[in-house]
Order: structure tokens, then C-alpha cells, then sequence
């Protein structure tokens, strides 16, 4: 995967993580509205963040950084 492959995927990902964990919009939600910011399809959204090792490992450490980060204002 080169460069703009993978930063646009990033893109992709933090956008869908500030819907779906920062403002705890429905998964359907989270997923509609980010493949509408990117002009893709839903199933496309899903599979690139949870069937794709690398970027489902990307987006799990943007979930472990959202708790720490939640953990420290308490």
C-alpha cells in the first residue's frame, strides 16, 4: 500500500472514530455519514476499518488513546 493509500485510509479511520467514540453516534450513523464525507459506500467504510489488519489495528489505538485520554480527566 503506498503513502496517499494509507494517509487517506487514516483520514477515513479518524474520521469515522470521532463519530462512532468521541460522539458516540450509532454505528449505522457513524458509518453513513462517513462514507457520505468520502463519497463511498457504508460497506466499503466498514470493511476498510475492520477487515483490514493494519488499519484495524490503527484504529484501535485511536480507541486505547480516546480511554486513556477519558481516564486522565477523571
Amino acid at each position: 500500500m503506498d503513502y496517499l493509500t494509507s494517509q487517506k485510509h487514516k483520514d477515513i479511520i479518524t474520521h469515522f472514530n470521532d463519530l462512532y467514540n468521541v460522539k458516540r453516534k450509532r454505528l449505522e450513523d457513524a458509518l453513513k455519514e462517513t462514507a457520505t464525507h468520502f463519497y463511498l459506500r457504508e460497506k466499503y467504510v466498514y470493511k476498510l476499518i475492520f477487515y483490514i489488519p493494519d488499519n484495524f489495528e490503527f484504529y484501535n489505538n485511536l480507541t486505547d488513546a480516546n480511554i486513556k485520554k477519558e481516564l486522565q480527566t477523571y
